[in-house]
């Protein structure tokens, strides 16, 4: 029992943390008031007494509602709530004196707000304008009870078109919301109508929850500014902050922030929320296996001349090039690394022209090797032993016991939840080749699977190792660009925004954490501004991120500071 009743006021107290719940809190307490006050004045005393107080209330309603939302705009939409919940005791709020008084109240708080530089946040006009048109859906019929209810209210009862025109609005903005555990609000017709329209701004009502939304980026609708700028930060109370990977325009995530910023918390947060299957490929051992099969690089061993159902030409092209991109190889030397490889595959009998022997044991480089070392003993020529000698000590390099055959089962990492863990693995070169064979073989292995929903997430811890590399980057921004179709997600993250900008351009999200460097503060901020008003306010913002704080920008636009629950 003692437990239920902290768990219930703990929910009761994260409820308060809102502030259009306080609000329409303290409107229905003042109505209460307003309502047992003629009992304890009579006469003209307590009619005068009354009528202050009254006033006084409407015009506290009016004022504080401007400063607390920053816009008269919901201070407008609170009028209605206010005269809703006010005729409910008897209390008519619409006469042309209380509006005069209302409006007075509006003014005087809008006028501060401007001489101090705020400029009118309407957030719920920006709002209305991203959410689109309403959309009726399985989700929306739940809805028509609650409708139903309100009518059936607004009919019997009072007959109040007011009343009715406020149920009708939330049902219009509640088919945009697409919360179904927003629904009962639609009976506080006015009253909840401001609190439904900020939270239409949350990016996804399914998905998994991220964080808590702190602020809002929040552009004046009107454009007034004064030695200030049209942008502000709003605050945002309880807003979960969700994504809903499997419905975005593709599977992709790009986490950026400097190391202890948050980044591997928030990801291994996604991955377990997900329900797919996902592989780590894990450079510093930072990923605990919490009970998911984990294997150590450096004692297992990758081919990157296994060719996977692909031509042995292609194959040999892409593996010249990845050498090429490690030891700095120029132009003829990756020409003469990619006819030693290529004739090496012959030499085993694998034929480009004949699929049927794309399926046989593949060379490794120690084979490429001793095909050079014979080359050489059959050279005539000075030159072209200089030129087979100048690729020799790479391919000696390469010959090592760790590309000398397939250890990994490809469907197992591939199908399974699995840490690929290379922080053993001794040298960057050999990490390098193998983490960029196997998204190839990744990319192979998708286009075999075929076409299909979400099923698999790939995380590329420290992505700069593998995208600084040429052939590292096409590989990945193929996958980014391909993977959806295939049911393929990548999640990329990257103590640097250098590597990543292209791939921030096609992700589903991305996620901004603390940064270390001035100028990559400078070019996200761009990135998200457009906008030389908008600029300063996250440029201050970004400088001074907490751990565990990004930014990150909706679907529909919208610029949103949130805190990682997952810390």
């Amino acid at each position: 029992m003692t437990r239920f009743l902290l768990a219930s006021f703990y929910k009761i107290t994260k409820m308060f943390e809102d502030r259009n719940v306080v609000f329409v809190v303290l409107l229905t307490l003042e109505a209460l008031i307003l309502s047992e006050v003629t009992s304890y004045y009579k006469g003209v005393e307590g009619i005068a007494i009354y009528l202050f107080f009254f006033y006084f209330v409407l015009f506290a309603d009016a004022f504080s509602s401007v400063i607390v939302f920053y816009s008269p705009l919901t201070s407008l939409i609170y009028l209605l709530g206010v005269s809703t919940l006010f005729s409910v005791f008897g209390i008519d709020v619409l006469s042309p004196f209380n509006i005069t008084t209302y409006v007075f109240g509006l003014s005087s708080a809008s006028f501060i707000l401007f001489l101090i530089r705020r400029s009118f946040s309407d957030m719920l006009i920006s709002s209305i304008s991203k959410a689109g048109k309403p959309r009726i859906s399985k989700k929306s019929l739940f809805l028509v009870p609650f409708l139903v209810i309100g009518v059936t209210i607004s009919f019997t009862g009072t007959r109040d078109i007011l009343l009715l025109s406020g149920f009708v609005a939330d049902f219009m903005i509640l088919t945009l919301s697409q919360d179904t555990r927003q629904y009962p609000l639609l009976l506080m017709s006015w009253l909840s109508f401001p609190l439904i329209l900020f939270s239409v701004r949350e990016t996804s009502s399914d998905g998994i929850v991220l964080g808590k939304v702190n602020k809002i980026l929040v552009r004046s609708s009107s454009g007034i500014r004064f030695r200030g700028n049209t942008y502000s930060w709003v605050k945002a109370g309880n807003l979960e902050f969700r994504v809903d990977v499997k419905e975005k325009k593709n599977f992709n995530l790009v986490i950026a922030g400097a190391s202890g910023s948050g980044k591997s918390f928030l990801v291994k947060h996604v991955i377990r929320q997900l329900g797919v299957s996902f592989t780590v490929f894990d450079l510093h051992g930072e990923y605990p296996s919490d009970g998911v099969k984990k294997i150590d690089m450096s004692k297992t061993a990758v081919n990157p001349l296994s060719l996977n159902n692909t031509s042995p030409r292609k194959r040999s092209l892409e593996v010249a090039y990845m050498i090429r991109s490690i030891f700095n190889l120029g132009n003829l030397q990756t020409i003469d690394m990619f006819n030693l490889i290529s004739e090496t595959y012959m030499e085993n009998g694998i034929d480009e022209e004949d699929p049927r022997t794309w399926s046989q044991k593949p060379p490794t480089f120690r084979d490429v090797l001793i095909y050079l070392e014979r080359k050489k003993r059959l050279s005539m020529s000075s030159q072209d032993i200089n030129r087979l000698s100048s690729l020799e000590p790479y391919l000696v390099f390469l010959s090592t016991e760790i590309f000398s055959r397939d250890a990994i089962d490809i469907e197992e990492v591939f199908d399974n939840n699995v840490i690929l863990d290379f922080s053993l693995v001794s040298a960057n070169e050999i990490k390098y080749i193998m983490i960029e064979t196997l998204l190839r073989n990744l990319r192979d292995y998708m286009l075999r699977k075929g076409q299909s929903p979400l099923w698999k997430m790939f995380v590329l811890d420290e992505a700069p190792f593998v995208l600084s590399k040429e052939t590292g980057k096409e590989t990945v921004e193929r996958i980014f660009a391909e993977g959806r179709k295939f049911g393929i997600g990548m999640i990329v993250v990257s103590q640097s925004i250098e590597y990543v900008k292209k791939l921030m351009n096609n992700s589903a999200s991305f996620f901004i954490f603390q940064l270390s460097e001035p100028n990559e503060v400078d070019y996200i901020v761009r990135f998200l501004a457009g906008d030389s008003d908008a600029y300063s306010l996250i440029h201050d913002t970004a400088l001074s991120l907490q751990k565990g704080e990004f930014i990150t920008r909706s679907d529909r636009g919208d610029i949103f500071l949130v805190r990682s629950i997952v810390q």
